[in-house]
């Protein structure tokens, strides 16, 4: 078990070597995967399993997305969902957008600076935290995760809360196929990972 109280952290070790420190006594060298990650995000490991490799590998490789008017407004009904204030400032227009990938330099900027809401640092007397980031290790690969809600009772973490949007109201009821109940399911085994024993997990979708 790591000290949850020292967040993980990555750093490049000379060329296009990384290590990621855990726990505050351990490191782990992190293995050349495909495409140059250094990481993976506990939501890419849903698409590869029930969606399309291929996509992925788009993904990578062109290091960019289409961005229509449907993304748009499913960003900004998540942040509501959130309580955010600011719903224009989502860094993306209408058209061809470059996304942030797990690899280089960027990547490790992307995934330490997420650990300014590590789980470990987390007040469990509130009675929720948003967006805590979670972090396993396999094999030596880290895998980021990044739940909407944690719900806590009795200062203790107990239901994960997974907020999806849908501009089709037959799809409210509907969890779309095995990718988006796993994303869920991958929370709750992170969190038991780490320790905190969560009682359960839930999905919410919203227009």
């Amino acid at each position: 078990m790591p000290r949850l109280d020292v967040a993980p952290r990555i750093e490049l070790r000379g060329g296009d070597s990384a290590v990621l420190q855990w726990g505050g006594n351990e490191e782990f060298e992190i293995p050349k995967l495909k495409h140059g990650v250094l990481f993976l995000m506990s939501g890419y490991v849903g698409s590869q399993i029930h969606g399309c490799e291929y996509k992925l590998h788009l993904d990578y490789m062109r290091g960019g997305r289409i961005v229509n008017d449907g993304i748009i407004d499913g960003l900004q009904e998540h942040s509501r969902q959130l309580g955010g204030v600011n719903e224009e400032g989502l860094g993306l227009e209408l058209g061809w957008n470059p996304v942030l990938v797990n690899r280089g330099e960027e990547g490790i900027y992307f995934f330490n600076s997420k650990m300014n809401n590590w789980i470990g640092h987390a007040d469990f007397g509130k009675p929720f935290i948003q967006e805590a980031s979670l972090v396993i290790v396999k094999r030596n690969v880290p895998i980021l995760g990044l739940p909407d809600l944690i719900i806590n009772l009795d200062s203790r973490p107990t239901y994960i809360v997974e907020l999806k949007t849908t501009s089709n109201p037959a799809n409210l009821r509907t969890i779309r196929g095995g990718r988006e109940a796993l994303q869920c399911e991958s929370y709750f085994h992170m969190m038991n990972y780490l320790g905190f024993k969560p009682r359960g997990r839930r999905h919410y979708k919203g227009r």
